[in-house]
């Protein structure tokens, strides 16, 4: 396996990227055996091409990951994997018939799949000893439901919706959950430990550091419409039509 995370690859710098396309594709030629390249959020990478006013890399970037993937002529020990949120983002060439072709839909992860995820994302992550005298074995355990609790939390409206008929319907944080969003989170609560442990010493997560990370994420997402807008919400039966962004009043305030 390679795992190529999208928006790390893109270089400022002329040649950069394409060269790191070739690169890639270079190792999984020269291994033994077969290869999968996965390109996790693909979009970042692939976009339709005059899309982005910032750059125009994207011209010489697709193309390069298209003269990869021709070059593989549909056999071979390399198999190519593209991940995204944004499917109608990536350029129509990179999915036409013979490319990267076959689509599978994998929904938005349930309280039950939110849980495997937070336990991989926290698995590894040390703990404050204030959680380790009062749960124990069991602290992991408790740090994950903390975070899936808080994620599930309806307070956490970030926009509403119009739906065809006319109804307004409530956007959360839940709403948008992916295995990214769980993973910026736990960076998040860990980047708020680390700051505490440079300044105070005192080593190790803590579960208001998980609340927080979750609470810094929806300020972040909050009138954020595009992930609803292309995966809504399964509950939301009618076709939405519009948002309507939340006002500074309705914003949830969380006090330690």
């Amino acid at each position: 396996l390679i795992y190529v995370n999208g928006p790390e690859i893109l270089n400022k710098y002329l040649g950069e990227s394409e060269r790191a396309i070739r690169d890639l594709f270079s190792e999984g030629r020269a291994n033994e055996g077969k290869t999968l390249i996965f390109f996790d959020e693909a979009e970042a990478l692939f976009p339709k091409r005059g899309s982005r006013k910032s750059s125009d890399a994207d011209s010489t970037i697709v193309p390069q990951f298209l003269s990869e993937v021709d070059g593989l002529n549909g056999g071979g020990d390399i198999y190519v994997l593209l991940a995204t949120n944004k499917e109608n983002s990536l350029d129509s060439a990179v999915t036409r018939p013979g490319r990267i072709d076959q689509k599978y839909f994998i929904p938005r992860p349930n309280q039950e799949g939110l849980i495997d995820i937070a336990s991989l994302y926290l698995s590894e992550i040390p703990v404050h000893e204030d959680c380790l005298n009062q749960y124990g074995d069991e602290c992991n355990t408790h740090f994950v439901n903390t975070l899936v609790e808080n994620i599930l939390n309806e307070d956490y409206v970030i926009t509403h919706a119009i739906t065809e008929k006319g109804t307004i319907e409530n956007i959360y944080l839940k709403d948008i959950v992916s295995g990214g969003l769980v993973n910026d989170i736990v960076e998040k609560a860990t980047d708020i430990t680390l700051d505490r442990d440079i300044e105070t010493g005192v080593i190790g997560l803590t579960e208001d550091d998980i609340i927080r990370g979750v609470y810094e994420s929806y300020l972040e997402n909050i009138n954020i419409t595009n992930e609803v807008s292309d995966y809504p919400p399964e509950r939301i039966k009618e076709k939405i039509v519009e948002f309507i962004n939340i006002t500074r009043d309705e914003v949830f305030i969380y006090n330690e």
